[in-house]
């Protein structure tokens, strides 16, 4: 599946998921969210992000305050990662929390990584 027809793809769901008369607002969110896990799952790995993706992030603040918002969004592309607090032991079972995310989002107090560490293999 090329990256164009993962895009199409990915708008095609969320088009039908907006047409769909039972899903209220409050739960369009969610079954966006659902739709993209799926495509993930899928291997569609360049499934583009968001600016509803970006909610947390630390640069999300361009979205919402700046004409043209983040310079990062438009290459933005979702991704699985593994994320840890910089509390937390790394070593410890359940230090890392497998999250889909725009490849290019920080939040402060996080460490975000893409392969699960060998110390946590099995966890």
């Amino acid at each position: 599946m090329t990256d164009g027809e993962k895009v199409e793809l990915y708008e095609k769901v969320l088009n039908e998921l907006a047409q769909w008369p039972h899903t209220f607002n409050t739960h369009e969110p969610e079954a966006a969210a659902k739709a993209k896990r799926a495509l993930l799952a899928s291997g569609a790995h360049s499934v583009p992000a968001t600016s509803s993706n970006c909610q947390g992030c630390y640069n999300d603040y361009y979205n919402r305050n700046v004409n043209g918002g983040c310079w990062s969004l438009s290459k933005a592309k979702m991704v699985v990662k593994y994320r840890t607090g910089v509390w937390d032991d790394p070593t410890k079972p359940g230090a890392f929390t497998k999250v889909t995310a725009p490849d290019c989002y920080r939040k402060e107090g996080f460490v975000f990584v893409t392969t699960l560490p060998a110390c946590a293999q099995g966890q």
